[in-house]
């Protein structure tokens, strides 16, 4: 009979109880100790022998002295239950102060208030792996996490959270945790920040106070504001650098593409009054003097000028020489060459066959020492110089 099904071991009642001086029989003998073995046999065992065979009500009470799970099939033990974060949240008014946190501390921080807090982490060495922190910046100004040494592990910002997991039990650096950053803020921190491919940044501020870099370029901030727009579909490209610097009012506009390029210095000068520049393929009307500078040629038995120099040249004969045909020809260069004698004179000038003269004869120089004379050419072809002289100018 054993067990009556509220947990009650009922004895068999046959022969029972026993009475002195009455021979007990064999039947009631076997029926008691057939009881007894049935209901040890249902009772559990504390070495673990039996299991139980249906679901086992504790009336209210605990299970003491478990041990921690290893297994998913395991009984978890409260304190290891509460290893992994204390249940709860605590809530800190922010005071410019440190929050520390424990292995006991409630696994949610709300920070609040407008000003400043650091949290410092807990110790790595009394946590166990994937224990986590959530930590809520609902103030105004930053929540500053470092980790027990004193590294910073994340800066959050106003209406941001970050959730920190432990993933290293040793050590005290950023590196024992791992962070996930949520909020409408931006992210500051000693890691890297990585976005899906092609995210959309929509009016982002970049910058700080001072200047920021991003890829090697600085930007520096203006004490009151400037704006550096590039129209729908054009490039600026600078490959050295663009300076608009002065105490007045600078404005460069291109319509399409500025490229400054090259390996070597590239400066683009622009005059210290407002003026506009002049393009090369429109007709233009200066309302102020243009010159160009006087490259002196080298001279020697050969003079050749090269015309990509500029246009206007002079040179000082020592001796007799020849002028040769210039190199780097443009069709429609125009210019002047001033040619003087030296102290000695009688110094003679041939020239190369580009030179053009009017009937087709060279001019003869003045010779006379000191004497200056003046070829005016226009490049006519990359063999052809139409030429001019004007004689004894001084």
């Amino acid at each position: 009979m054993s067990y009556n099904g509220s947990g009650t071991f009922q004895i068999n009642s046959a022969g029972q109880p026993v009475v002195t001086g009455t021979t007990i029989t064999s039947t009631a003998f076997n029926a008691l100790t057939a009881d007894l073995g049935t209901g040890l046999s249902t009772a559990l065992t504390k070495d673990g022998q039996t299991t139980p065979t249906a679901n086992i009500p504790l009336g209210g009470f605990k299970i003491t002295g478990l041990a921690n799970a290893t297994l998913s099939t395991d009984a978890m033990a409260y304190g290891q239950f509460t290893a992994f974060g204390t249940p709860g949240y605590t809530t800190t008014a922010t005071a410019a102060g440190t929050t520390t946190l424990t292995v006991s501390s409630t696994q949610q921080q709300f920070f609040t208030g407008s000003t400043t807090q650091t949290v410092v982490l807990p110790v790595t060495s009394t946590l166990v792996l994937g224990q986590t922190f959530r930590i809520v910046n609902m103030s105004t100004g930053v929540v500053s996490v470092n980790s027990s040494g004193g590294n910073s592990v994340v800066a959050i910002v106003a209406l941001a959270e970050v959730t920190v997991t432990c993933i290293l039990v040793s050590g005290t650096t950023a590196a024992s945790w791992d962070i996930q950053y949520t909020g409408k803020s931006a992210v500051t921190g000693t890691g890297s920040m990585v976005f899906a491919i092609s995210p959309a940044l929509t009016t982002p501020t970049l910058g700080i106070a001072t200047a920021t870099t991003v890829n090697k370029v600085t930007f520096t901030a203006p004490a009151t504001g400037s704006t550096l727009t590039v129209a729908d579909g054009k490039t600026l490209t600078a490959s050295n650098s663009i300076t608009i610097a002065g105490t007045d009012a600078k404005t460069l506009t291109v319509s399409n593409s500025l490229a400054l390029a090259g390996t070597d210095s590239t400066t683009m000068t622009f005059p210290a009054t407002s003026t506009t520049v002049a393009g090369l393929s429109i007709a233009e009307t200066f309302t102020a003097q243009q010159r160009g500078a006087i490259s002196v040629l080298t001279d020697g038995a050969t003079i050749t000028p090269d015309f990509s120099l500029g246009n206007n040249y002079s040179v000082t004969l020592g001796g007799n020489r020849t002028l040769a045909n210039p190199t780097n020809l443009t069709a429609g260069a125009t210019g002047s060459i001033f040619i003087s004698q030296d102290g000695t004179g009688s110094r003679t000038l041939s020239f190369g066959s580009f030179w053009d003269f009017a009937g087709g004869t060279a001019p003869t120089l003045t010779t006379t020492a000191s004497a200056v004379d003046r070829i005016d050419y226009v490049v006519r072809t990359t063999g052809s110089i139409h030429s001019v002289a004007t004689l004894n100018l001084s």
